[in-house]
Order: C-alpha cells, then structure tokens, then sequence
C-alpha cells in the first residue's frame, strides 16, 4: 500500500514539475528589430531535447517533418554527431565550455539534487561570454541547469528555471545593428511527454512504428515509440516557428542556423546509456544563402567541439584550455579517429561507464559491473514502456538482448561493430578475432582517462574538495573605482567574471576599463565565479 501511494504522489509531483517547466510555448512574437549592421554573422542554435536522428533526413521515414527536412535540403547534414553525456545538464555543461564534464567536475546528474554546485577550474568559462565581448548579444531559454549553478555573466537576456512564465525576448531584445547569438530550446520531445498525458491523442499510430529490436514486442511499448514520433512532429512544428521569425525580420540569409538534439531518445536503453541510442543525436547547420545546401558530413562531431566551432566560424581567439576542436571556420582541425562520452551518477543511481567511438567500432567499458543495466530509477521507470518490460522480465516472456537487459551484472568490456550491428546487439569483446581492435581501443581509453578523467573520484570527495566544510564558497564583492574619465572594477576572487550595470540600466558584462563623459554616475557592479555563490552587489556615485 505503501509502495502505491509512494508512486502515485511521485506521478503526481512529476507531472506538476513537467506540466510547468516543460511547457511548449517557445517564444512569443515582438516588435521587430533592424538587421545586424556590424557585418558579423548571427547564429541561432535551435536543441530539441531528447531526440536521436529518427528523422526522414537520415533515413527514417515514419513521420514527415517539413520544418527540419527544410533544414536538411538547405544546410548541411552531420551523420555523426554525438553527445559527451547521455543525459541533458552534463550535457550542457560539455556543450557550452567545451570541456569534458569528467574534467570540470559535472559529470554527475544533477548536482543541485545533491545539494552542491560543481565548481569547475577558475579559467572555464561559457563561450557566450568571449561573445559579448566581442559587442554580440547573447540569449538563452530556459535550459540553464550546467551543472555550476548561476552563469548570469554568460548572457544578456535567459529564462531561470523558477520562472516559467517569463517570455524571453531572444535577438529581439539586442540593440539597433547588434550581432546576436541566441539558443531557442524546443522540449517537446522530453521523455517526459512520452508518459506525462495519458489522455493526449497521438498524431502516429502505433501500427505506423517499428520497435526497435532491443524491446519486446508489446502494444504498449508501440504506442511509446508512436508518442515519440508525435513529439517529434511538434518539435519540427516549434523549429518552423523560429525560421517564420527569421525570416519576419529578414534574418534568415544573415544568420547560421545550428538544429541538433541535446542527447539521444528519452526512452530506456536509450537516455543515460552510452550506445548510439544515447549519445548520437541529428546535427544539422543552415549557413547564410544555404552555402553547401543539400551535402552531408561523416566528420566525427561531440559537444565539445561546439564552442570553439562556433569561436572559429565568428574570427574570436579560441582559448587554449578549451578541449574541443573545431569542425568549422578558421581554426577548423582535422576530423578526430575517436570521440568520447561517459556516464556517471544517473539521479541516484551511481554507474561509472566510460566509450570510445570510432567510425566503425564502439568500446565500452563498465566499472561497476556488479550494478544492472536496469538499476531502479524513478523517472525513467514512470514510462510505460519500462513499466511493461519489467513486467515481461518477471514473468519469464523475454529472450535476447530484451532479457539481457534484465541481467544482474554486466560484462567488463563491450565492443560493437556498428557497420554491421548499429543497434549494438551483439558483444564482440569474447570474440578472439577482434582482440587486436579491442586492446587498441584500451589503450585509447587509458590515454583519455590520464588527460580528461580528473574528477575520478567518490563525489563525496569531490564536494568536498568543492565545497569545504559543506559550504558554498562566496565570490568576493567587486570593488569600483574611477581613473580620470575610466571606470575600472575589479574582484579579489580569482578570474571572476564581472557584470556591471550604469544608472540603473541593464547589466553587462565587464571586460576593460569603462569610459564615461558625465561627471557622476551610478555603477552597480557584481562578481562571478562559476560554483559560487554570486557576490553581493557594489554600489558606488563616482
């Protein structure tokens, strides 16, 4: 009885958290603004939560998707694009510094469930912020969780978690003339909404799907796969709503368009795992006058290859602690032989997993073999589909990699021939013809390990060593000062961020000295450090 109220007012919690937070109001239409007059590019990146490449552009044909197929017919396709972490906030982190989460400290989901913020080395910064510097205006909606709690330094307008109802104004809000580079972020296709409306009509029809061969077949699991494919539909609606607005304010053809997803599908065996089901994701870029329109890339693409792309395609210095390389403009490297993706604490569930991909082959290695591929975790197993495949486990119905799933512990080392086995089905790493493959790819790992793998420690440890004392460190207040007709601010905390803001106007971020002509004004300045809690706000009439 107990065990049933428990779920019920789980249900109940989730789908008050979802109902709110993941709403599918994307934006809301503004007064237009002039084109950028700077002659630099814009750059809008449009992240669908939870979506592999399940579209008609990479094969699949299940559904349409005018707006993305658009895309597609006009950008260029990226066929190997993938996530660093299968699930959305380590995710982030990777995407927006260009730094494996293992080697800033996010790579657990989520530290704010744990009470503690990451705090990554003083010289990790978002990307945005080398931005607006550089004069452009930066925007983000709602998906603000990087794992270190406040980046308010790395944009001019975003949405916070707590304030669902808050419409941002994305490039819209920027000055006459002013570069943008604004993140529109589409949750329709969280596996959330998979589950969270038992009463929403599909608009496919669970006959109209194929399950994917590592599921039972099972009318439930097909009427998941079909909501699937329902939101996906209402994700290529919501990506036509950005390009309507682009093209309302004739920006369409002055600005790159970056569509990708910001893991694989939210559904088991698909989300938190490291096979391509988890980590591969649609990444699709519409250059200004559909520059090389139709063409498709095989390049070997992870999320921390975004920020010093986006850093090289705009002429901004890429920094050098960035570990990323760039696919794209100037500073473009060479396509790399492997990427990497880990995973670690998934909410409660503690599982150390570590992969290296190349074109062709997949390694994978388990740490905690002891722990199951179906170790208990709340939200995911709210889903029907696992709900049903649990079921089927315990009444002895399943055979194959459905029942392999179930299976107490996991084998130390997997390898995937991806050429021949895409849904990674079957395990070579028993298999005497690919011992060569396999020790070469042991060696790779170990490598990335001793360069990447910093924070391979208990995360009791690692908050600890974060937060001593149990206690969030403080940024330290800025101080102002005035040098003839020069503001200067400063913070004794190391390479803070500083924001600042002139007669109550709207907050910038600070980066040399500010030149004033009127003979007083009022500074208001904050400091930064990402983990930190933000300083107090200094005040001065100079």
């Amino acid at each position: 009885m107990k065990s049933i109220i428990k779920i019920i007012v789980l249900s109940i919690l989730t789908f008050a958290y979802t109902y709110f937070y993941y709403r599918a109001d994307v934006m809301e239409l503004f007064s237009k603004t002039p084109e950028n007059q700077t002659g630099k590019l814009n750059v809008v990146w449009i992240i669908a939560d939870d979506m592999s490449p399940d579209l008609p552009c990479y094969g699949d044909s299940t559904i349409i998707t005018p707006n993305i197929s658009r895309l597609a017919k006009e950008g260029v396709i990226y066929e190997n694009a993938f996530a660093n972490v299968p699930v959305c906030a380590p995710a982030r982190s990777a995407l927006m510094t260009g730094m494996y989460p293992t080697a800033i400290g996010t790579q657990h989901m989520r530290t704010r469930n744990y009470n503690y913020q990451a705090v990554p080395p003083a010289f990790v910064k978002i990307f945005t912020e080398k931005l607006r510097k550089e004069g452009y205006y930066c925007t983000q909606t709602k998906k603000l969780d990087y794992q270190f709690g406040n980046a308010s330094t790395a944009w001019d307008e975003s949405q916070e978690f707590t304030q669902f109802f808050k419409t941002t104004k994305d490039w819209r809000g920027r000055k006459d003339g002013q570069a943008f580079f604004s993140i529109v972020n589409i949750t329709a296709c969280h596996e959330s909404q998979v589950w969270i409306n038992p009463f929403m009509k599909s608009k496919v029809e669970p006959e109209e799907v194929n399950v994917f061969p590592f599921y039972p077949k099972h009318p439930v699991i097909s009427e998941d796969i079909a909501k699937m494919y329902s939101n996906i539909i209402k994700t290529d609606e919501q990506v036509g709503q950005v390009l309507k607005k682009l093209e309302e304010d004739d920006l369409l053809d002055k600005t790159i368009i970056v569509f990708f997803g910001d893991h694989g599908r939210g559904m088991p065996r698909c989300k938190r795992w490291l096979y391509d089901s988890g980590i591969k994701v649609p990444l699709i870029i519409r250059f200004p006058n559909k520059e090389n329109a139709g063409t498709r890339n095989k390049r070997l693409v992870s999320f921390i290859d975004f920020a010093p792309t986006m850093l090289s395609v705009l002429g901004i210095e890429i920094p050098e602690y960035i570990q990323g390389k760039a696919f794209l403009g100037a500073k473009m490297t060479a396509s790399p032989k492997y990427i990497f993706a880990t995973r670690d604490r998934m909410d409660h569930t503690e599982d150390k997993v570590r992969s290296v991909r190349s074109e062709r082959y997949k390694y994978i290695k388990n740490y905690q073999v002891d722990k199951p591929y179906t170790a208990a975790l709340a939200f995911r197993d709210l889903m029907p589909t696992m709900k049903v495949w649990t079921k089927l486990y315990e009444e002895g119905k399943l055979t194959g990699t459905a029942q392999n799933w179930f299976d107490e512990k996991k084998p130390k080392e997997e390898l995937y021939d991806l050429e021949n086995d895409p849904n990674e089905l079957n395990n070579l790493a028993e298999d005497p013809k690919y011992l060569e493959i396999l020790q070469d790819f042991r060696v790779v790992l170990e490598d990335w390990e001793k360069k990447y793998d910093t924070y391979d420690m208990p995360e009791k440890e690692m908050i600890t060593q974060m937060w001593p004392k149990g206690e969030q460190p403080q940024t330290q207040t800025p101080v102002i000062s005035k040098v003839q007709n020069e503001i200067i601010i400063t913070s004794k905390t190391e390479q803070a961020s500083i924001e600042y803001s002139l007669n109550d106007g709207s907050w910038q971020l600070y980066h040399k000295p500010i030149k004033v002509d009127n003979d007083k004004v009022e500074v208001k300045a904050r400091a930064l450090r990402y983990g930190y809690a933000i300083s107090e706000t200094s005040t001065q009439t100079l």
